[in-house]
């Protein structure tokens, strides 16, 4: 595990695959966990709480970015541990992860999106407390953890419930999965795509909401933190336009054969070995491939 320091009372936890997923904790007066990570990695959050300095039973704010499980798996644990917490997510979601019924057809769907590496995430032992969970509406939602006065903004794109937050006293934007997934090892973005419900236009609008913001420091739950901010959305912008021509392009040239346009969208567009696993760069592969012909309505 490794904690490592954003900016004063903000720290990053590497969590699961690789350390592509990381949860960040405000060590403020009412100490914030945003985003928690897979379940699989639930003792690594709560450990890393603990190595950056504040006790888990602590926390009181927690603001999920997404209902994916590779967002929001940790959270049960986290609020078992925090008698006094809030966990906060887009009121599209919330019964999602209190209901029982609703709860297990998440955990079904992502094990069938994540296949192989579902493993590596795990499943919740079961849904949220609904009277800790707080909706967030689509105007947002403002927390007060003491010297800071977060925003949570519905950026919607990677999946209709996805938020970010602002911290604008330290000028750090938390986007979440908004623009994507970076890979710094490789150098390279991945845009957000998903299933089922990927939506190209609603990503470059909540793109162009964030860079508004005008913030000092980007930072990522995949992965890291960019104090290059124009830089980093240029880029992210330039992938998802890149990858929203390519893949049918590829997709043609394979004469829609769908395993062969995997491979090719792979080789060209995802490219994350040798630095990463096969198994990140296949999976990575896939869900592009998969997600932009979706979004696309070509299969």
């Amino acid at each position: 595990m490794d904690t490592f320091s954003v900016a004063p009372d903000v720290y990053g936890i590497e969590l699961a695959f690789e350390g592509t997923i990381v949860a960040y904790l405000l060590d403020d007066e009412r100490p914030t966990v945003i985003e928690t990570g897979v379940a699989a990695a639930s003792e690594t959050l709560l450990d890393g709480i603990r190595e950056a300095g504040v006790d888990p039973m602590a926390v009181e704010h927690v603001v999920l970015g997404h209902a994916h499980l590779d967002h929001s798996g940790g959270a049960q644990a986290l609020v078992d541990a925090a008698p006094d917490a809030t966990v906060y997510l887009h009121e599209s979601m919330t019964k999602w992860l209190t209901n029982p019924g609703r709860f297990d057809r998440l955990v079904e769907s992502s094990r069938e999106a994540l296949a192989e590496a579902f493993p590596e995430v795990g499943a919740p032992d079961g849904p949220l407390p609904a009277e800790r969970v707080q909706a967030v509406p689509d105007s947002g939602t403002e927390i007060d953890t003491g010297d800071r006065t977060l925003e949570i903004v519905h950026t919607p794109g990677h999946s209709p419930d996805h938020v970010s937050v602002w911290d604008p006293e330290a000028g750090l934007l938390f986007a979440n999965e908004a623009l994507g997934r970076y890979y710094p090892a490789a150098d390279t973005w991945v845009p957000p795509t998903t299933l089922p419900k990927f939506d190209f236009d609603q990503v470059a609008a909540s793109m162009d909401r964030l860079a508004a913001f005008d913030a000092e420091m980007l930072v990522l739950s995949h992965v890291g933190v960019r104090p290059d901010v124009d830089r980093a959305f240029e880029r992210a912008r330039d992938r998802l336009a890149t990858f929203r021509e390519r893949v049918p392009e590829l997709y043609a040239a394979n004469d829609e054969d769908l395993a062969a346009t995997r491979e090719a969208v792979g080789e060209e567009l995802v490219a994350l070995q040798p630095e990463y696993s096969a198994r990140e760069h296949e999976t990575q592969s896939r869900m592009a491939t998969d997600c932009v012909l979706n979004s696309l309505e070509l299969r």
